[in-house]
């Protein structure tokens, strides 16, 4: 999230700048608003001649506060350099010194918030951007449009693009999500235990008869099946079958 300066405010202040240095050029020479020295028949007496150089100072006065104020609305309105920034590494803002942009990373920030003041000079509302801060070392002492009150960096962003309490909340989802972020990088990876069974195959009788259902192998080496209640001859081989008695049904 990017916050700059409102264009309209911008807009307004460059409006102010032209009247200022068309103020400025009517007060030194043209005089079609403003009082002209005094003079007697085009001749500046004692006293026109002082108020001349009066109107010479107020007149350069404002064409310079009228020129700082177009020349920085115009630079503002092309360059567009944000006020404040809300990225992956952190707050970005336009408050330092020596360098413009300060980012206070995330791991040096406790919280963050947002606050309406009343402006002790012209009486209007001011929104601040509420950061506390962990580690100050990142940060100027004597920031540009912010001041320290305790661990405390209070933002003057009332002439942002994005309303202050935008701003703040989308803070706080960031530096949520930074958090959850560390904690899973702090976790260790997950133990898999896997369980063996292993199954033993029918065990033969105390006899050393096996079960019902394997193989018997024969003396020769040969293998043949053992049925219950059939029993191999000597050569391993079943017997043949008994003659029914004589005079049983089953006689041919």
């Amino acid at each position: 999230m990017r916050a700059y300066r409102s264009p309209i405010r911008l807009f307004v202040f460059g409006l102010i700048g032209v009247a200022l240095i068309f103020a400025a050029v009517d007060v030194m020479v043209g005089h079609w608003l403003s009082t002209p020295p005094e003079n007697n028949d085009g001749v500046l007496t004692t006293r026109g001649q002082a108020q001349q150089r009066g109107d010479i100072v107020w007149g350069a006065a404002m064409v310079g506060i009228g020129t700082l104020l177009v020349g920085g609305a115009v630079v503002e309105l092309v360059r567009r350099h944000p006020m404040a920034v809300v990225g992956q590494a952190g707050i970005t803002l336009a408050i330092g010194s020596h360098e413009r942009d300060v980012t206070i990373p995330w791991d040096d920030i406790s919280s963050v918030s947002s606050d309406v003041v009343i402006d002790p000079y012209d009486a209007s509302r001011r929104e601040l951007l509420v950061i506390e801060v962990l580690d100050r070392s990142s940060i100027p002492d004597d920031p540009i449009g912010a001041e320290w009150h305790g661990d405390e960096l209070r933002v003057d962003l009332h002439d942002s693009s994005q309303q202050v309490t935008d701003i703040a909340l989308a803070a706080q989802g960031a530096l949520g999500h930074h958090r959850r972020v560390e904690e899973i990088k702090q976790m260790g990876p997950p133990s898999l235990t896997w369980e063996t069974t292993v199954t033993s195959p029918i065990e033969a009788d105390h006899e050393g008869t096996p079960g019902v259902g394997s193989m018997a192998a024969s003396p020769d080496g040969a293998a043949a099946e053992n049925r219950p209640g059939v029993a191999l001859d000597d050569a391993g081989s079943h017997p043949p079958p008994e003659a029914p008695p004589a005079g049983s049904d089953d006689t041919p």
